[in-house]
């Protein structure tokens, strides 16, 4: 459980510092390396959790703090930051919730494509 402890806090001071980086350097990149950071930050937490997790932790899928730090807190991450982005931000009606359904399934899309992933390359792994 401290690692889920760990995760909750590690996430919102690392999405924090992806932005402050994103808008700090926004500048002088080229139109490639703006679209690439700005992918980063919008899946920061979808990729954060899962590839910490799952390939440099190297904890099971099936372990119990998975659905957790993998599923529950990216997801619930992302809800939460687009709240308070709708608060500290502009509100600019149906085109504002578009934009944060968008981040949800593409954040949701990418934990599922990791998780798949892991799943096939210890599989893979396992089948040697």
């Amino acid at each position: 459980m401290k690692y889920c402890a760990l995760y909750t806090l590690l996430l919102p001071l690392v999405y924090v510092l992806g932005w402050v980086l994103f808008r700090y350097t926004v500048e002088s990149l080229p139109p490639a390396g703006i679209l690439t950071l700005l992918l980063i930050c919008y899946l920061l937490p979808a990729l954060l959790c899962n590839i910490g997790w799952l390939w440099v932790q190297r904890r099971p899928i099936l372990s119990a703090e998975t659905p957790y730090i993998c599923f529950a807190l990216p997801l619930i991450f992302t809800v939460v930051s687009n709240i308070v982005g709708v608060y500290f931000g502009e509100y600019d009606g149906i085109n504002t919730i578009i934009g944060h359904v968008i981040i949800f399934v593409s954040n949701a899309l990418c934990i599922a494509g990791i998780v798949a992933i892991t799943a096939l390359v210890w599989l893979l792994k396992r089948c040697r």
